[in-house]
């Protein structure tokens, strides 16, 4: 169904507006490259990105307490391998991150944007220890920054 254009006071055509949100989505080329240039974090992943996604999230009504639930997850985990367990047996529990975005966006708690950026984290945070602590948990906190900042800015 296509919508009729009307005339304006002055003649010109006019189309009704789209009130539709936007999608809620992910920056484009998210993650094409991973987390690291040259073995340099990308600028992206602290500065650019952080931001533009907790701004989705935001639209989403992801709550920065609800981000934070993941953040403390992963540092837990983080914590572990500074205790001394093998990166390899950790895996599965940097794993069980996708399942629980899924279980957050099925309680309505978390926008399904935030299962997609979770299933392409684990993806490549599972790859390797450094991709883990250096590219995943510096750019979740970064993240959970920004989710905050916009939260008591609004």
């Amino acid at each position: 169904m296509t919508s009729e254009p009307r005339r304006d006071l002055g003649g010109q055509r006019t189309y009704p507006r789209d009130d539709r949100p936007a999608p809620l989505k992910l920056p484009d080329g998210y993650l094409a490259k991973g987390y690291f240039d040259g073995g340099n974090v990308l600028p992206e992943i602290i500065q650019d990105w952080p931001k533009e996604i907790a701004q989705t999230f935001k639209r989403g009504n992801l709550k920065s307490t609800q981000l934070r639930r993941f953040y403390n997850k992963a540092k837990a985990i983080e914590g572990k391998l500074k205790s001394g367990q093998p990166y390899d047996k950790l895996k599965e529990e940097i794993m069980t991150l996708k399942p629980l975005a899924a279980a957050a966006v099925g309680k309505k708690n978390a926008p399904e944007v935030f299962h997609k950026f979770m299933e392409l984290n684990v993806h490549n945070a599972i790859k390797s220890q450094e991709n883990f602590t250096r590219g995943f948990i510096i750019h979740l906190q970064s993240i959970v920054a920004y989710t905050k900042y916009f939260e008591e800015n609004a």
